[in-house]
C-alpha cells in the first residue's frame, strides 16, 4: 500500500513536470540527478555544528554571567579544549570581560605534552590557568612528590592517589 502511494505520487509529479514529453522515467531521473547528496550532507553537518555551538555558547554565557567566580576545570581532553576555545571566543578568559578562570589539576602523571600544550592554549586565548597539585608539593616538582608519597603511589594505593592527586586539588580549585 505504501509502495502504491509512492508510485502514484511519483507518477503524478511526473505528469505535471516540465519534462512531460520525455515520460515519467525521465522526469524521475531528472529529479534524482538534481539532488546533490554530498552538498546536502555537508549543509546538514554545518547546520548541526552551528546549532551545537549556539547551545554551548548559551550555556557558557549563562554560567559566566549568572555566577560569580566561574571556574572551568580543564583536564586537557578534547571536549575540555573545545569548551576553552568557546570561552575564549566569547571573551570570557581575558580582557575586561574575563569572567571565567581555567583550573588544571597536575597529578604528576600527565603525558609529557600536556603542560606545553596548556602553555600554547594560554598564549592563544590570553589567560593564565591556575594549576593545582597535591597539597604541600611545589608545582611541577615530581621529585618532591615522589619523596613525600613514593613514585608508585598510583600502583600501590589508587584510592589514596586519587584523593591526594585529584580530589583534594580539585576541591581547592
Amino acid at each position: 500500500e505504501v509502495m502504491a502511494i509512492l508510485v502514484a505520487t511519483s507518477l503524478l509529479a511526473a505528469a505535471y513536470s516540465p519534462q512531460l514529453h520525455a515520460g515519467p522515467r525521465a522526469a524521475s531521473r531528472a529529479a534524482v540527478s538534481m539532488f546533490d547528496q554530498e552538498a546536502f550532507i555537508a549543509e546538514s553537518k554545518e547546520m548541526r555544528l552551528k546549532h551545537l555551538e549556539e547551545q554551548a555558547m548559551f550555556a557558557l554565557k549563562t554560567s559566566c554571567e549568572g555566577f560569580d567566580n566561574a571556574v572551568f576545570p580543564n583536564a586537557m581532553i578534547a571536549g575540555d579544549c573545545v569548551i576553552t576555545h568557546l570561552l575564549g571566543k566569547a571573551g570570557y578568559l581575558s580582557g575586561e570581560n574575563a569572567k571565567c578562570k581555567i583550573m588544571v589539576v597536575d597529578t604528576f602523571h600527565l603525558f609529557p605534552e600536556t603542560m606545553p600544550f596548556l602553555a600554547d592554549i594560554e598564549k592563544e586565548y590570553g589567560f593564565k590557568a591556575e594549576i593545582f597539585g597535591p597539597e604541600g608539593v611545589p608545582a611541577a616538582d615530581k621529585p618532591a612528590f615522589d619523596k613525600k608519597y613514593g613514585a608508585n603511589l598510583w600502583r600501590e594505593d589508587i584510592e589514596q592517589y586519587d584523593r591526594i592527586c585529584k580530589v583534594e586539588p580539585f576541591q581547592r580549585g
